[in-house]
């Protein structure tokens, strides 16, 4: 559940990559703050769905808010450099990667 959240994510932001440029490339103060609240309300339902999974023994146990921080974060960014150009790598190998890390890290 929780790569399959964070797959659409992914998903979410490529399709909306033409509006991403927009808001990174020229948003002001408001629309930053507009985002920064998105990113907030994101990252709790990412910290809550990892709680539910380490409740239910699928998940190794550790800290959810930092996880869901550190997986959001990172998959944001490399999603920042990959929709504004500056990283060699395409959709497929960000999906891969945090399927990767999500089971090494809080994978039984």
């Amino acid at each position: 559940m929780l790569t399959a959240l964070l797959e659409r994510l992914i998903d979410h932001a490529v399709e909306h990559a033409d509006l991403h440029r927009v808001v990174y490339g020229s948003a002001d103060a408001k629309a930053l703050a507009l985002c920064a609240e998105t990113n907030r309300r994101v990252i709790a339902l990412l910290a809550e769905a990892i709680e539910r999974g380490m409740a239910a023994g699928a998940l190794r146990p550790g800290s959810a808010a930092v996880f869901a921080r550190v997986a959001y974060h990172g998959v944001h960014g490399a999603l920042h450099d990959m929709i504004s150009g500056t990283a060699p790598y395409d959709k497929e190998q960000v999906v891969a990667s945090v399927r990767d890390i999500v089971d090494r890290v809080l994978g039984r």
